[in-house]
């Protein structure tokens, strides 16, 4: 019997090794799961759009739980968790006994594991996607599971967590097209639909962690970008007002540097708008320490591209350089760049002398002496 079922089951993912649509897996695992009698959670009308907390149940949880009242302004743990319980309800009313009986066992476990994570009572949170309405997430950047990724870890296999992370970090898993899921739906007792309904979708606001995180990951950007003409400053205050997911950035330290590196920031609006749920006017004042330019002169240097097309210079002598020493002196005055050729080619040092300092000059003024000694190996002619 054992020998039947792995052939059935090696056929059936035969014919999905081109072609698998998430429709197809739907149908594979309804008639997999022949045991379960009570009807399938798709008898219900498949909610529209993406606002409600589940692809295939919408808001009956919380209309089942809550009763009348109104889901505006609920609380988003308590509405995952409602969610989540009225999921697990739903999976212990199935009728399963006609499973075989290490499969029922490996449902029951999956069951006791879902009632662990919500008593746990963490979950994800969506930080960094512009995608709009709600959206489910599988695992979040502190490395939270959903409660889908949860199980199939606690089963025991983080492997397919971290495929599926890859490929549908935000997708429904009706729309999955994993082979490797399917099998392990059908192992654990369930379909794909069931670890559809268990499935929630996350809320699109930002809380004030991303919008810190936004900015400090583009400091370094509008840092170079704004030194190029203006002096640093050690640090700048920047505060976020909005109203629903309109926003305006402005800044709070009063500086020509400052305001300079608000007007580059404008085009992060986008990402930063919806930090609160509330229609109600909300401020955010986020700090950043600016490093002085001159401390990513070494790095940048490494980055500066040397092809000859770039540069617009080309070795002149029959020895064809292979590499070059920078010598670079950094001040209050400035920055003076100095290269030598090896072997020695006077008129392409020259040259890349001259292209490197314009690369490099806005970060050569500094408050401190910086003396630095560089080699780095030149294309071929």
């Amino acid at each position: 019997m054992m020998m039947f079922e792995t052939a059935q089951r090696s056929a059936r993912l035969g014919r999905w090794s081109s072609v698998r649509p998430p429709l197809l897996i739907l149908a594979l695992n309804l008639a997999i799961i022949v045991g379960v009698a009570l009807a399938s959670p798709t008898s219900e009308a498949r909610p529209h759009g993406t606002d409600t907390i589940n692809a295939i149940v919408g808001d009956a949880s919380w209309h089942a739980v809550q009763g009348g009242s109104s889901i505006d302004g609920a609380d988003e743990q308590g509405r995952i968790r409602t969610h989540l319980r009225y999921a697990l309800r739903r999976l212990r009313e199935r009728d399963t006994t006609s499973l075989p009986l290490t499969v029922q066992q490996r449902r029951a476990a999956v069951l006791a594991a879902l009632q662990r994570y919500i008593d746990r009572g963490r979950f994800p949170s969506r930080t960094d996607d512009d995608l709009p309405g709600r959206r489910p997430r599988f695992v979040d950047d502190r490395g939270t599971h959903c409660a889908v990724a949860y199980l199939i870890a606690d089963s025991g296999e983080p492997g397919l967590v971290d495929e599926i992370q890859r490929r549908y970090e935000y997708a429904e898993v009706l729309d999955m097209a994993s082979d490797r899921l399917v099998v392990w739906a059908e192992q654990h007792g369930l379909s794909v639909e069931e670890l559809a309904m268990i499935q929630p979708r996350y809320r699109s606001a930002r809380s004030l962690e991303h919008v810190t995180r936004v900015l400090e990951a583009s400091r370094y950007r509008y840092t170079l970008q704004c030194a190029r003409r203006l002096t640093p400053v050690p640090r700048i205050v920047l505060q976020l007002d909005g109203q629903g997911k309109r926003a305006t950035l402005s800044a709070q330290t009063l500086d020509p540097f400052s305001y300079c590196f608000v007007a580059a920031a404008q085009e992060l609006l986008p990402r930063l708008a919806g930090v609160s749920d509330s229609v109600r006017h909300y401020r955010r004042l986020v700090a950043l320490d600016i490093v002085a330019p001159q401390s990513l002169l070494d790095p940048t240097f490494q980055r500066v591209p040397l092809d000859y097309a770039t540069t617009g210079c080309s070795a002149t002598s029959q020895a064809d350089p292979r590499s070059m020493a920078v010598t670079m002196d950094s001040g209050p005055d400035g920055l003076t760049v100095k290269v030598e050729t090896l072997p020695t080619d006077p008129v392409l040092a020259s040259c890349l002398q001259t292209y490197l300092h314009a690369q490099l000059q806005h970060l050569g003024t500094g408050q401190k002496q910086v003396h630095l000694v560089r080699w780095r190996r030149l294309p071929r002619r």
